[in-house]
């Protein structure tokens, strides 16, 4: 999951709320991937195929799991979802399932914006 990231990410919020000066002692330093940074791609990877599986959805990367464990947690993930759309929709609500989505969060984060895992 390769690609721009915002100055104020959602996900370094932490640092960077009690650390105002994070993201301008941040710039310039090279990032680099780790082993684990790239084992956290295979596992968002292996969960959007959990989920377009359940529901039928044509896969959207050709990542399979590393292990027993990632496809167990990808299910349970996938499984989470899909009971939270058939309640919804057995409320007569209308859901929508929406994967990897990207957010604006300008309105609140100058330049902001994300990636949501599943909407």
């Amino acid at each position: 999951m390769s690609g721009a990231h915002s100055k104020l990410s959602p996900s370094a919020a932490a640092r960077w709320l009690n650390c105002t000066m994070a993201p301008s002692m941040e710039e310039g330093i090279l990032s680099i991937d780790s082993p684990y940074a790239a084992e956290g791609t295979r596992a968002h990877a292996c969960a959007e195929n959990a989920v377009c599986d359940l529901f039928g959805w044509p896969l959207k990367n050709d990542t399979a799991p590393d292990d027993l464990e990632m496809k167990d947690a990808a299910e349970f993930y996938a499984n989470y979802i899909k009971e939270t759309y058939l309640a919804l929709d057995g409320a007569g609500k209308d859901p929508e399932v929406f994967l990897e989505q990207r957010l604006d969060l300008s309105m609140w984060i100058p330049e902001g914006f994300g990636t949501a895992d599943c909407l």
